[in-house]
């Protein structure tokens, strides 16, 4: 599980960002290692 901000990222319909506050994301694929920076990794928000 990783905590981000909710700027950070767009609602689960891709339209707007969520706002602020900390939202808990979940990678929807495993992740092994470490995360490449860029690289956009699927996640599922759990409010």
């Amino acid at each position: 599980m990783f905590t981000w901000r909710g700027e950070r990222f767009l609602s689960p319909e891709g339209q707007e960002p969520l706002g602020e506050g900390n939202y808990m994301l979940r990678p929807v694929v495993p992740v092994e290692g470490t995360l490449i920076r860029g690289m956009p990794v699927p996640f599922q928000i759990v409010r």
